[in-house]
């Protein structure tokens, strides 16, 4: 599933209904959702439990299986795939503790020295999609996950590469980072 806004058409037409064995279907938002509202949107078209979730501007290395297993061997609502950084001030930093469980979310906070960030990739269980407000854009990073803290909110840390090219330097950087 694409949640797909902007130039949805012209995702469509590159993309198609199919990549490799996958069957890609949309969701297309008429008017701008923002991150939470564009997966409440998609909610009723999907049909897995927990939903795999990954943001469309960035790349980040993960054992998908090794990512399943832990978020059902906690227990977690929602588990976000986390990546240490040098520098978190352009991503959601997040605090957590050795059992993986959320305390703090913060998105976009300037902060010293190296920390962990949001990564991008989530597995959220339907309970907690129904739980954002519909029909209405909704921040995941602003609004959900700062209020999903203390619900079974967890973290999954990474050591893969990663990449966010949400800044036109890091769209060029791109170009290098894949082989």
């Amino acid at each position: 599933m694409l949640c797909a806004g902007h130039r949805a058409d012209d995702v469509a037409a590159t993309v198609g209904t199919a990549y490799r064995s996958l069957r890609v279907e949309y969701s297309e938002e008429k008017a701008p959702l923002g991150t939470g509202g564009a997966l409440r949107f998609a909610l009723p078209l999907l049909r897995a439990d927990p939903v795999l979730a990954m943001n469309g501007d960035s790349f980040c290395e993960v054992d998908f299986l090794s990512f399943r297993a832990a978020h059902a061997a906690s227990g977690a609502s929602a588990t976000l795939v986390v990546r240490e950084v040098e520098d978190p001030s352009r991503s959601g930093r997040v605090e957590f503790g050795e059992d993986g469980r959320i305390r703090r979310f913060v998105e976009k906070a300037p902060g010293n020295g190296r920390g962990w960030i949001n990564a991008g990739v989530y597995l959220l269980g339907r309970a907690m999609l129904e739980s954002i407000p519909e029909r209405r854009a909704v921040s995941l990073e602003r609004e959900i996950f700062p209020a999903w803290v203390g619900r079974g909110l967890c973290a999954f840390p990474t050591e893969g590469k990663f990449l966010d090219i949400g800044t036109p330097e890091s769209y060029v950087a791109a170009q290098s980072f894949f082989p």
